[in-house]
């Protein structure tokens, strides 16, 4: 099990493409994380990229990202490839996900390739200021596509994530108390461990 209760954060750039969540039998959990490094993966071109987890065989759960992430394969916001894993409760908050190559598919706000996984209670930030790329330009998600289910989530407004409502939005999408401290316009500060004390200096800008 790979459990998250303090930052799960890379400050890695190059050929980091976040973490892999690769086992599945018993599966690996990680839950309770958010991470802002910039993510890019441009050397290796078989890497899928993402913000939280760049393949997830697993379970990734109640986690967010606000890392600008790059990658030559699937591009995701919290997860690159979700291929027989569950990615629950997320919220992307990314500012880019930009893929270098021209498919479509292979690039989402939450989840890049969903190629045989389960997805479910995800997000995405709706403000104007998360922008998907691939080889030939910008990327525009069908508002068909924004469902908690889908691999860009359901869409978020600023006013939820990072503004006037944030401090009782998160705890109603599964961040709760006992592991994130809630504020109005800002985002979440998670907890060292459950119940104890905050991490005063996590106050990444959304």
């Amino acid at each position: 099990m790979c459990a998250a209760l303090s930052q799960a954060f890379s400050r890695h750039r190059g050929r980091h493409r976040g973490l892999q969540l690769r086992h599945r039998q018993g599966g690996e959990l990680l839950y309770h994380a958010w991470s802002f490094a910039e993510q890019n993966s441009l050397a290796e071109r078989r890497r899928r990229s993402a913000g939280i987890a760049g393949d997830n065989l697993g379970t990734v759960v109640r986690c967010y990202s606000i890392a600008e992430v790059t990658g030559n394969n699937a591009v995701g916001g919290v997860v690159g490839t979700n291929g027989g894993g569950s990615v629950n409760s997320c919220v992307a908050m990314n500012r880019v996900v930009r893929r270098t190559g021209s498919a479509a598919i292979l690039i989402g706000r939450v989840v890049g390739n969903d190629a045989s996984g389960t997805m479910g209670g995800n997000r995405a930030r709706n403000d104007g200021n998360l922008v998907m790329y691939n080889g030939t330009g910008s990327v525009t998600v069908a508002p068909s596509a924004t469902t908690q289910a889908g691999k860009d989530g359901e869409n978020a407004t600023a006013a939820n994530t990072h503004g006037t409502n944030s401090s009782t939005w998160w705890p109603n999408v599964g961040f709760s108390s006992a592991n994130w401290q809630t504020r109005n316009s800002n985002i979440p500060i998670l907890r060292v461990k459950p119940d104890s004390f905050f991490v005063d200096a996590q106050n990444p800008i959304p």
